[in-house]
């Protein structure tokens, strides 16, 4: 009862601290893109300069809060409150998987017809095959890259409600940029979006952050190398698979976005039969990512064909 009490006085101050503070529609920028297009890199970036703070939860993970519905739920004042807590910072809303949702889509033009978007795109045949190893990490997936292609549309079925709401075997669909920009672009003029490229990015990276400093209207820093948070192969698919008995869902991502940046695990939020597990988990990854098998390369490659012209067109590069 005094746990309750302390939470919700500390509410109320928080509240009033909060009341007379006004959200700056045309300052609300969101980082968003394919799923494993280098979002994570492009914020981990940009947050180098002090004038940048990252909208995230504080184990690192994204709200997502446009396309989460137990997140949704909180509120728009919620959501607002978040970007009081830094009122001399720009905050960016990291948000990887509003692109690729019609509803988060529609649930940020309902709440922001003036949000300003940084999208990043990737080869799309790569980006498949990077969301693949990384449901692979976190223990999802089971299947070989092929055959969770042909069965992605038929798979959600008889999954968990949090499955059919994450759907991490969404290789294919995620994919299909155009579909999703079609729909952004009903709703957002083009001014507003800024599409850069995750190959080029890497490429030319103070080219391309030239661009997005421009697009916030901030001065450019010197910046130094961030992680790629390269999705690892493993040697154990069946292994991986199984880690999800030894911790709560909640507590694998962040252990594994901890291994894929490189960044030191604090062991000791953990029990000794979960450092071992942890320690197994560190074992069974390849560094050295093989190459696309070679029957879901053909296929991806059919796919894609169809609309690479008009993508062009529409983003201004190969994807």
């Amino acid at each position: 009862n005094f746990d309750k009490k302390c939470e919700f006085f500390l509410k109320f101050i928080e509240d009033i601290m909060f009341a007379n503070m006004k959200f700056n529609y045309k300052r609300h920028f969101l980082i968003c893109g394919g799923y494993a297009c280098g979002t994570s890199n492009l914020s981990e970036t940009l947050s180098q300069n002090s004038k940048i703070k990252l909208l995230k939860r504080d184990d690192g993970r994204e709200y997502n809060f446009f396309k989460t519905d137990r997140f949704y739920r909180k509120g728009v004042g919620w959501y607002q409150k978040q970007f009081f807590k830094n009122p001399d910072k720009l905050t960016i809303d990291h948000s990887s998987q509003i692109l690729t949702s019609s509803k988060a889509i529609k649930r940020l033009y309902k709440f922001n017809p003036d949000a300003r978007i940084i999208i990043i795109l990737r080869d799309r045949i790569e980006r498949s095959w990077a969301d693949y190893r990384y449901s692979i990490l976190n223990g999802f997936e089971k299947y070989s890259f092929y055959k969770s292609l042909l069965i992605e549309k038929v798979r959600y079925k008889n999954e968990t409600f949090h499955f059919k709401q994450e759907k991490p075997f969404s290789y294919f669909e995620r994919s299909n940029y155009l579909k999703y920009l079609k729909i952004l672009f009903r709703y957002f003029p083009k001014k507003n979006v800024l599409i850069l490229n995750s190959e080029d990015l890497r490429k030319k990276q103070n080219k391309n952050l030239l661009k997005a400093f421009k697009f916030m209207n901030l001065k450019m820093h010197k910046i130094k190398k961030a992680s790629i948070f390269s999705s690892f192969y493993i040697k154990n698919i069946k292994f991986q698979h199984n880690i999800r008995n030894h911790f709560k869902n909640k507590n694998i991502n962040p252990i594994i976005e901890k291994i894929r940046s490189n960044k030191k695990i604090n062991y000791n939020q953990y029990t000794a039969k979960q450092v071992l597990m942890i320690k197994k988990i560190k074992n069974n990854i390849i560094k050295k990512i093989p190459e696309i098998p070679s029957d879901a390369y053909i296929w991806l490659k059919e796919k894609f064909k169809k609309d690479s012209k008009i993508l062009k067109k529409i983003t201004g590069y190969n994807l």
